[in-house]
């Protein structure tokens, strides 16, 4: 007899508060390992709320939330945020940019080959193999999203949280980042 895994996510009867406003009451979801899971609702709704809650970057009124993702609870999870504005004030390339992704498992002498040839493969996931050397804040809305979303595929983590993934993409890249 197989014993089932723990879900990499839990989450029962949170609820979020925002000005003293209810923004989300008793919401419960389980993600079972392999799971692919879509948030749909209404501008407003809640799902950004609602990820943003599950990682901890916002605080829960009531209710809980359990990770199993990852063995210590974060390298386990990358999230894609809805809003990520390029700045020129931090020179990264697209290669460094998706690279970041790799940050709990580099080491102080820079990226293996190895780790190289990921990064090269997340950003040819995403068709940005002609902007790996341009300066991540020269890109379009669109291909900035697909080089953070290169960067999350990059950690390889157990979790993998994107809100609104398809904003801002042209047909061809909405092909590009559901495969």
């Amino acid at each position: 007899m197989q014993i089932a895994e723990k879900p990499l996510v839990t989450a029962k009867q949170i609820c979020i508060e925002r000005s003293n406003k209810s923004v989300l009451h008793e919401v419960s979801l389980e993600i079972a390992h392999g799971e692919v899971v879509a948030l749909l609702g209404a501008n407003g709704s809640g799902k950004s709320t609602l990820l943003q809650a599950i990682v901890g970057l916002i605080p829960i009124a009531s209710g809980e939330v359990d990770l199993c993702a990852g063995h210590d609870g974060q390298s386990g999870i990358a999230l894609v945020p809805q809003f990520a504005p390029a700045t020129s004030l931090i020179p990264l390339t697209v290669f460094e940019l998706v690279s970041s992704g790799l940050t709990n498992k580099r080491s102080w002498f820079g990226l293996t080959s190895s780790q190289r040839n990921q990064v090269h493969q997340a950003i040819a996931q995403v068709g940005l193999n002609d902007k790996t050397n341009r300066k991540y804040s020269s890109l379009s809305g669109g291909q900035l999203r697909r080089a953070l979303i290169a960067r999350a595929l990059v950690a390889q983590a157990d979790l993998l949280l994107l809100d609104e993934p398809l904003t801002g993409l042209d047909r061809e890249s909405v092909s590009a980042v559901v495969q």
